[in-house]
């Protein structure tokens, strides 16, 4: 099996329709708080990722030492080595990295903060922070000519309206941001793949990043995009004033250089995952993945009035829209008809596409689901299923499970 295909065998409990009723009204009649293990394909979050046999073993050599701790040096080295930064700070999740950012742009005053390529709705973790700091923000403003003294830039390279524009686009913007800043942050969570889609080759990523890491002061990645890791999120600067910054808010008798307690064995899947990211094959193999899932899901509802899709798609998500609040409807029909979903919010329903935890059957499971439950959006009959024989019968045994299977549940 190649290392970048799905490494998870695993049986969720099959239900019945009065069983999955039942689990939703337990629920609050929310597919998002429906416990996973009753989920055969959960694209609801984009930290499921099934880790490679290296970040396996990786669990495995955990060095949970207070200070000096050997994952911490292997993955600083590596950080070192790819975007050429010596200051790291790891923390447990990508809101505990925000939060120390945030922290440090309060140090700064008088700043005119400004957030190019950034969608709230995309980082709607990042949006409650800055709610929570009442921090203003000036949105897209990369044609403007702001004072130096005070512009503060936070660049989202995992939006995905970075993927309208080429490497070369993205590289002239930063370097006009950076002309116009005073600090430059960068979420480079989704950088690995980013220049895959862009057609380069390993070596030639290797040569990109530290380019673009050359013009940014701080670099934050999301742990559970490129580097495929469960947990976990990574702050990188060359900056020892902004590392002190961080620092501040380590608890003072921990010792170990992490926010929020990541433990040494996570250090290490992520190490892992830093060095497995540079692979082009797997991120030609996941965009091959999520290109059927989108143009699957687009084909559905190409005529359907309530739903727009995104305009486009990242390697690990895209999103509906909805005008009069059908998402969540749609994701609870979703579960169930076909005991699949992905994350409804607000007008919205994400789907996020784990690395390496689902085959080609798992999103054919989730298409078919999903044609049915718009249909069964759009019909005027007051019956909850269109076929439950078909639908608990047929469907999943002609799509995904065996007869056997079936047979002995």
């Amino acid at each position: 099996m190649n290392p970048f295909r799905a490494k998870i065998i695993y049986f969720p409990e099959y239900l019945d329709i009065s069983q999955r009723k039942i689990i939703l009204e337990k629920s609050d009649n929310n597919a998002n708080l429906i416990e996973e293990e009753y989920i055969w394909t959960d694209l609801s979050r984009i930290d499921l990722n099934a880790l490679s046999d290296n970040q396996y073993a990786a669990l495995f050599l955990g060095d949970e030492a207070y200070a000096g701790s050997k994952n911490f040096v292997n993955l600083n080295q590596n950080v070192i080595e790819i975007f050429n930064k010596k200051y790291l700070m790891p923390s447990h999740n990508i809101k505990g990295a925000w939060n120390l950012i945030l922290k440090i742009i309060e140090k700064f005053p008088n700043y005119n903060l400004n957030l190019v390529h950034y969608n709230p709705i995309e980082n709607f973790h990042f949006e409650k922070l800055l709610n929570y700091y009442n921090l203003n923000y000036t949105l897209n403003s990369d044609n403007s000519s702001p004072s130096l003294e005070n512009q503060i830039s936070i660049f989202f390279l995992n939006s995905l309206e970075s993927y309208q524009y080429t490497y070369s686009q993205i590289k002239q913007k930063i370097e006009k941001i950076r002309s116009q800043s005073n600090l430059l942050i960068a979420d480079f969570s989704n950088i690995f793949s980013f220049l895959t889609q862009n057609g380069l080759s390993t070596q030639e990523i290797k040569l990109k990043i530290k380019e673009l890491s050359s013009l940014i002061d701080i670099i934050v990645i999301d742990c559970t995009f490129d580097l495929m890791s469960n947990n976990g999120a990574i702050i990188i600067t060359d900056n020892f004033k902004y590392y002190e910054y961080l620092a501040e808010w380590v608890v003072a008798f921990e010792g170990l250089h992490t926010y929020g307690g990541l433990s040494g064995r996570d250090m290490e899947v992520i190490n892992q995952g830093l060095k497995e990211a540079q692979n082009t094959q797997f991120w030609q193999y996941k965009y091959t993945s999520t290109k059927f899932l989108y143009n699957s899901i687009s084909s559905i509802i190409k005529d359907n009035k309530n739903f727009k899709i995104s305009p486009i798609f990242s390697n690990h998500y895209f999103y509906l829209s909805s005008n009069n609040n059908e998402t969540l409807k749609l994701n609870n029909l979703l579960f169930l008809i076909g005991q699949v979903r992905g994350l409804s919010f607000h007008n919205y329903l994400f789907l996020y596409i784990p690395s390496r935890k689902y085959q080609k059957e798992n999103l054919e499971l989730f298409i078919k689901s999903f044609e049915l439950s718009v249909a069964k959006q759009e019909s005027t009959t007051n019956e909850v299923f269109l076929d439950e024989v078909f639908l608990d019968e047929v469907f999943l045994d002609e799509v995904f499970l065996d007869e056997v299977f079936l047979d002995e549940v």
